[in-house]
């Protein structure tokens, strides 16, 4: 009888250390995957990011060459309106 529980226990042991290991595996594998998945969807993202990025600094430096373009428009206005004054003055001293 002894014999027998001992072999049963012995049989039980390795199966309880045998599924163990095999559900470790499992886990390891399965986590490896998660960890796959998440650095590509990090990698996806990023690509993202930099597109906007790329978008903003384009945005931006359209924007600047509109506003030097608005500038010189009005630096030449202010060049206009000046000449315009100095002619009413000579006007008005004749």
């Amino acid at each position: 009888m002894t014999v027998l529980t001992n072999t049963v226990t012995l049989a039980a042991g390795t199966a309880i250390i045998w599924n163990n290991h095999r559900g470790r595996n499992y886990a390891a594998n399965h986590l490896d995957t998660k960890f796959d998945n998440v650095q590509a969807d990090i990698s996806c993202l990023e690509k993202k990011v930099e597109a906007d990025i790329s978008g903003v600094k384009a945005d931006i430096s359209r924007l600047g060459k509109k506003v030097e373009a608005d500038i010189s428009g009005v630096k030449a206005d202010i060049s206009g309106v000046k000449a315009d004054i100095s002619r009413v003055e000579k006007k008005l001293e004749d």
